[in-house]
Order: C-alpha cells, then structure tokens, then sequence
C-alpha cells in the first residue's frame, strides 16, 4: 500500500484479506479437481496425509490439530474406516483411548495425495525463488501465530 494512503479507501479486492479468501477457494477447488478416483474428500485426504506423517494418533488428537470439532472429525474418518484406510487400536498406554493408524490402503491413497498436493503447490509457487517461497511460508506462519493469538485473547 503507498504511504500515506487512507486505509478505508483501498478496494476490497486488494485487501489482505479478499485475496487470501479467494486463494483458499481456488486451492480447494484445484484439490477437489485432481481427485483422482473421486473417492475421499479434501478433508480425508488431509486426514490421511496427517497419519502417514505422525503416525498413529488419537481422534482428539486429529481434531485439535484440524482445530475441528469431534463431530466433524468422525464424519471424515466414517469414510475412511469403512474402505479400510484406517484402524482402530486400543492405547497401550491409555486403554480409554483409541489410536488411529493407516492401513496398507490408506498409505496408498496418502502418498498419492501427496503427490497431488505436491504438484498443485509446484504450479502455485513456479514464478517464485526458493528465497521467496521460504520468505511466504515465514510470513504465512507468522501470520497464522498472529490470529491464534488473536483467537486465544477472546
């Protein structure tokens, strides 16, 4: 923004704000599109990218790190339970608590969202240096602390 330029006379659409709306939409529906069988959602994809990476891990546990309710949580593991990408297993340490783990399955369809997600953020992030990608994930995360904090002052 030029300096000196009132703040209620930028346009929306050039607003912060707008744009990473607008961004968030196209990313989903980008995602939606390259589904390759049509099977799982973006958010059980997601789902199964979080277990291939941390492993086994509780439904709380997922619905935190979503910043989810439990309730929309079960709705994406419904799906996945019954075509046997995950499984359910007591805590060893915890017997009130079920781990959820990924099946033989479920690595699959992980590693194949992966690859899909890959090549969505390679065609987004094409015109930009290493520098600069490194520069926007900084930003983004500093960001996002930013509005958590926000959201924890309330």
């Amino acid at each position: 923004m030029e300096q000196g330029t009132d703040k209620k006379e930028r346009r929306m659409v050039d607003s912060l704000l707008y744009q990473l709306t607008c961004m968030d939409r196209r990313i989903w529906q980008n995602l939606r599109r390259v589904r390759k069988d049509g099977r799982y959602t973006v958010g059980q994809r997601l789902v199964l990218l979080y277990l291939l990476e941390e492993g086994s891990t509780s439904q709380c546990e997922l619905a935190s790190a979503f910043q989810l309710s439990g309730s929309s949580i079960t709705e994406n593991l419904k799906k996945l339970e019954r075509d046997g990408c995950i499984q359910r297993s007591i805590d060893p340490h915890d017997n009130r608590v079920k781990k959820l783990t990924l099946t033989p399955a479920g690595r699959t369809a992980a590693l194949e969202s992966r690859e899909e997600m890959n090549r969505l953020e390679e065609s987004m992030m094409e015109d930009f240096s290493p520098e600069e990608q490194s520069h926007l994930l900084d930003l983004l995360i500093r960001m996002d602390r930013a509005l958590q904090q926000a959201n924890s002052e309330e």
